[in-house]
């Protein structure tokens, strides 16, 4: 297999190929390196599109990385917001060359990396309780995340499903060795944790600025409206992965079905977007604010072309995958 894609061919990577090349760390390490790129303003981004046909969705998110060289989308079929058995397409951004066709396991380990460095970043090096509100694919992953960069020693859970949550916090304990316990409430599972997650698909408010403890770090990554504008509008900060993707969201649900609290903020003046920073500016400057934060990750798209990129780098090495002629 020769190291680079013979001109005119593409390099096909099965998930057999890829799903060992990407481990939770190397991730956060390439999630570091796509945010130090976007603090130098070579990144691309663009809101995800999301069309909605009743029984299921396609969702396609694209971005580029103009100092790597590289641009792409990852598409998939799915009712919520993310899916692992999607696919991606490499292009080379200076050529557009199709560099590779391959499939893409990594959506949750995407946001669980993102998380991961975030909590590492942007929440108190002292904090050890976790709360967890949502116990849908991605939340196991959000918990092992900030479990290699925090010493968490007991973790809350809640979920609307009694059995679920019951479960879920069984499974915490079994695969993480942390404690953890089902909470009946929102409200339990917050009180005093010093970090608190949040993951729903709620179509309204699940999370208040009462329900937390002030100086906590609280993150979300579900639907758009899952924070009170309260939460917002007390937090000492308010972090976002990509202002872009944000201000951009009315154009993911054109037909209304779901809204966005922080687009509501902006329009009515209450929190326009240049009051909120992106984290990508806190990592490059170093220099995070204590106090009570409140992030969103949204970063699909040009976090997605990183780790295609990464992946493909790494597969060519190992002499892995298909080359096809497309052309």
């Amino acid at each position: 297999m020769p190291s680079e894609t013979s001109p005119g061919n593409t390099l096909v990577l099965s998930r057999a190929d890829v799903e060992d090349l990407l481990d939770l760390r190397q991730a956060m390490s390439v999630t570091r390196e796509v945010l130090k790129e976007q603090a130098e303003g070579k990144v691309a981004a663009r809101a995800p599109m999301h069309l909605d046909i009743g029984a299921g969705a396609l969702r396609i998110v694209s971005g580029a990385l103009t100092g790597s060289g590289r641009m792409g989308l990852r598409a998939s079929g799915a009712q919520s917001l993310a899916s692992d058995a999607g696919a991606a397409m490499l292009f080379d951004s200076q050529t557009g060359g199709l560099l590779s066709v391959l499939a893409y396991p990594f959506a949750t380990l995407r946001t669980g990396a993102m998380f991961g460095l975030a909590t590492d970043v942007l929440s108190s090096p002292h904090a050890r309780q976790l709360a967890m509100v949502g116990t849908g694919r991605n939340a196991l992953g959000l918990i092992r995340a900030a479990s290699l960069v925090r010493e968490i020693e007991h973790i809350r859970v809640y979920g609307r499903n009694e059995e679920n949550r019951a479960g879920f916090a069984a499974r915490i304990s079994a695969e993480l060795g942390i404690p953890a316990e089902a909470s009946t409430t929102v409200q339990g599972a917050t009180k005093d944790a010093e970090i608190v997650f949040v993951s729903t698909n709620s179509t309204q408010p699940v999370l208040h600025h009462t329900d937390i403890t002030r100086g906590a770090f609280v993150a979300g990554m579900g639907t758009p409206c899952e924070f009170g504008e309260d939460l917002y509008l007390t937090a000492d900060q308010v972090v976002v992965t990509s202002v872009e993707h944000e201000r951009n969201f009315t154009d993911v649900w054109r037909d209304g079905s779901m809204h966005s609290t922080m687009v509501d903020l902006d329009r009515t003046g209450k929190l326009p977007w240049t009051s909120m920073s992106e984290f990508a500016t806190i990592i490059a400057d170093e220099r995070p604010r204590a106090g009570t934060t409140v992030f969103r990750e949204s970063s699909g798209g040009y976090g997605d072309v990183a780790f295609a990129a990464w992946v493909y780098a790494r597969a060519r090495e190992l002499g892995r995958g298909t080359e096809v002629a497309f052309g």
